[in-house]
Order: structure tokens, then C-alpha cells, then sequence
């Protein structure tokens, strides 16, 4: 992946003087720092091997709680850790949990194939599942004698329980997804979806800075990043079928033309945003989306934080109203503690 610092800092620079409703939420905002500051340390090649950079949603595994740390606290603990003594007690400690990670990840391997294996099978024989291990995720689950990072099974889980449920991803030319992370959903669809060639993909910095090098790993010539987008007075498609994946930071959501987009996805992130963050971003998205569009969600949380303000389920259906009317579903390919499906069409148009 291409290192582009300069990009990275534009973003945060750009973002101190935007409106509080794009900022990242108390439940994000706690992890910004951290990553900005392992970004300019660590680079982003290897960054879902790097827990201080990827945490859970790229797939990371964490060894060690402060590899997570970098407050005084964490510089603190580890230089202590270096010091001979303790330094041998810690690898001691270091082989246990590397055992059990190992076992873990066996265990993981036999539950996702039990889970997965004729997704992934059914997937394999229509389509093409494309290269899930970029960035060195060590989050690995063999299905059908193959690897796959196992964030990339939930991803695709995600996708058929749709088409499961009658979503025809087949008749989209325009995608857009807020908050997909390392940008494995939107990836996951170009290759299996060509007919789907405008793409605007959303997420707060540092993230959208990740992805959007993850992204032009795969489509070098495809994506427009935020230095050529940010001056931009309009941010709209082409009119021709060339592949376009805008990688915006929030704060240009109010520039993308209207009615241009067929289908908007969101995985968990409404869930981990506030009730007027989640509100801005359906203010907006209603006025993007086709009369025909459809929404997509999955939504991860179904209890209140006990210390953070999220945004409850209810709450993220009424954000579109009275535009979209929302129908809850049981997904076909789920592990035991899956999140809430709703599949979301206009009401004019179901009408």
C-alpha cells in the first residue's frame, strides 16, 4: 500500500475546522489520536498486523492490551517491560497467549467453516471472492481448504443475506457505503458486482485515509482521493461507465449531487455514531439516493453504552423517515451473535 503522510494530515488539519456533526462521536473519537499517532510511526503497509492501528475492525488480533496504548501510560508500561527482569517474565506470558491465539484461531477455522462453507462455496462458483489478506491481517479462517480473513466472511455474510432476502445488487450502477472500515464490503462488491461502477465511500480520518489506499491497491486508476476532491464545489459521477470510487471525509457529504446513488450500505458505524451524527447523514443521504434506491443495514448494537452515546436501532430507522420504511429480517449466514438486518426502500416507490 502507498504511504502518503501528506494526505493523512490534510485530512486532520481539514477536519479542525469543520462543523461538530462530522466529527467522529465519543464512541470514535477515543481512537483517533491513537491511530494518527501509529500511522506516523508505524506506516500503513502492514497495518492490519498493528492493533493500535487496525484494533477489531480490520481484523487485528491484540496480544497485548498495550500495544493499544499510546498515552504515557502505555510508553511507560513498555519501556518497563524492556527491562530485563520483567522483560523474561513478559515472554513467558507472551507463549501462553500465543498458544492460545493459535488454538483460537483452529477453533475459529472449524466455526466459520460449520457457518460459511456453502457461502463460500456458493460465492466461489458465481463469482469471484478477491484477495482478503492485504494489509497482513493474521485473523485467518480456512474454509474449503482455502484462507480468508474472517472479516472478509462477515463481510460477504453480509452482501448474500441480502440477495438472500431478494436485494438485487445486479441492477446497481452506484454504490455508496458510510463507515465500512478498511473498505472490505465496498471491495468485496466491485469484484463480484461489475455492473456496479460509481462508488462513494465515506468514512471519518484517519480511517478514510486507510481505506482509500486500500482501496487504489486494487484500483489504482479508480479511486479519487480527498486531495482531489476537496476543493471540488460538486463531487458527482462521470456520465460513462468508467469505474469511480470517491473516498470522502464526512464533512463533503453535502457536495455529492443529488439523486446519484442506487444503494447505500452501513455496517455497524450508525450504531457506534450519535442520534444527531446518524441524523445529518440521513438528512443528506435522502437527498442523494434515486427515487428506486434502496438502504442496507447491519447494525451491531442493540443496547445502550454504558458510558458513550450511541444510537439505538429505532433511532436509526427514524432517521430516514418518512422517506424509507424499514423491514427487519433473520439472515441466512450469521454466527450466534449476530447483529440486526434491515433492508430499507423508499415508500413512494414499494408503493
Amino acid at each position: 500500500m502507498k504511504e502518503n503522510i501528506e494526505l493523512l494530515n490534510l485530512m486532520m488539519k481539514d477536519q479542525e475546522n469543520t462543523d461538530e456533526i462530522y466529527r467522529p462521536g465519543p464512541y470514535w473519537k477515543r481512537y483517533q489520536s491513537r491511530m494518527f499517532s501509529s500511522i506516523k510511526k508505524n506506516g500503513i503497509s502492514r497495518f492490519r498486523k498493528i492493533p493500535s492501528i487496525g484494533g477489531s475492525w480490520a481484523g487485528t488480533l491484540v496480544k497485548d492490551p498495550f500495544e493499544l496504548s499510546y498515552n504515557f501510560k502505555g510508553v511507560f508500561v513498555n519501556s518497563l517491560m524492556s527491562a530485563p527482569f520483567f522483560h523474561s517474565i513478559k515472554t513467558r506470558y507472551e507463549q501462553v497467549i500465543n498458544d492460545y491465539i493459535r488454538k483460537m484461531q483452529i477453533y475459529k477455522s472449524h466455526s466459520f467453516s460449520h457457518f460459511f462453507s456453502d457461502l463460500v462455496e456458493l460465492a466461489e462458483q458465481h463469482y469471484k471472492i478477491p484477495d482478503t489478506l492485504h494489509g497482513g491481517t493474521d485473523d485467518i479462517v480456512t474454509i474449503n481448504n482455502k484462507d480468508y480473513s474472517s472479516k472478509y466472511i462477515v463481510f460477504l455474510a453480509g452482501i448474500f443475506n441480502f440477495v438472500n432476502k431478494g436485494a438485487n445488487f445486479l441492477d446497481k450502477k452506484s454504490f455508496m457505503e458510510i463507515g465500512g472500515g478498511i473498505g472490505g464490503t465496498t471491495h468485496l462488491a466491485l469484484s463480484l458486482f461489475p455492473n456496479i461502477k460509481k462508488v462513494v465511500y465515506i468514512d471519518i480520518p484517519p480511517v478514510i485515509y486507510i481505506s482509500t489506499e486500500y482501496l487504489r491497491h486494487f484500483f489504482p486508476e479508480a479511486v479519487i482521493d480527498y486531495e482531489a476532491s476537496r476543493t471540488l464545489n460538486r463531487i458527482e459521477f462521470k456520465d460513462d461507465d468508467r469505474l469511480e470510487i470517491f473516498c470522502l471525509c464526512p464533512w463533503q457529504i453535502p457536495k455529492i449531487t443529488s439523486k446519484s446513488v442506487d444503494l447505500l450500505y452501513n455496517s455497524a458505524s450508525f450504531s457506534e455514531m450519535t442520534p444527531d451524527i446518524v441524523g445529518n447523514y440521513a438528512m443528506h443521504c435522502k437527498k442523494i439516493l434515486k427515487a428506486d434506491s434502496e438502504i442496507f443495514l447491519v447494525i451491531n448494537k442493540k443496547e445502550p453504552h454504558p458510558n458513550l452515546k450511541i444510537t439505538m436501532p429505532d433511532k436509526i430507522y427514524n432517521a430516514f423517515k418518512p422517506d424509507y420504511s424499514f423491514q427487519v429480517f433473520e439472515p441466512k449466514w450469521e454466527l450466534p451473535d449476530h447483529p440486526i438486518y434491515a433492508f430499507g426502500k423508499r415508500i413512494e416507490a414499494s408503493s
